[in-house]
């Protein structure tokens, strides 16, 4: 039997106290906020370290993600002091970024002739119609 992979928190629940929170967010023109609440949850959550849906977090201001843009969670520590650090949003990142993705995976599949399901969540499932019988 294989040993099982410790999950982890990027952010510790001693971290989490800090004044100011260690993390910050670096938007995709470079601008730099405070983090939502529920941004904040998603790095106290403890993942596997074989988890994809991990949160990314830049080692670096500058380092950019695999699509090539600039945003991603950033340690405060690695943000220059001359750059300003804008308030976190009032509406939750996490739930407009499910929804924008939800948007896009019922495009996709309307354009591609998948079936899909609009979960509670908000989140879409699709899957491939069964071919019909002759």
């Amino acid at each position: 039997m294989e040993p099982k992979l410790k999950a982890f928190a990027i952010v510790s629940i001693e971290e989490a106290k800090s004044k100011p929170y260690p993390y910050v967010y670096v938007n995709k023109d470079g601008s730099v906020r405070e983090l939502h609440a529920s941004e904040r949850a998603e790095l106290e959550t403890p993942y596997s370290p074989l988890d994809s849906g991990q949160p990314y977090v830049k080692h670096t201001y500058d380092q950019k993600n695999g699509m090539n843009s600039l945003d991603g969670f950033c340690p405060r520590a690695k943000i220059a002091k001359h750059i300003r650090i804008l308030p976190a949003p009032q509406e939750d990142p996490v739930i407009a970024a499910r929804k924008k993705n939800a948007e896009w995976t019922i495009q996709y599949a309307k354009e591609h002739g998948f079936d899909y399901v609009e979960n509670a969540d908000g989140t879409v499932t699709i899957k491939r119609p069964k071919p019909q019988e002759k």
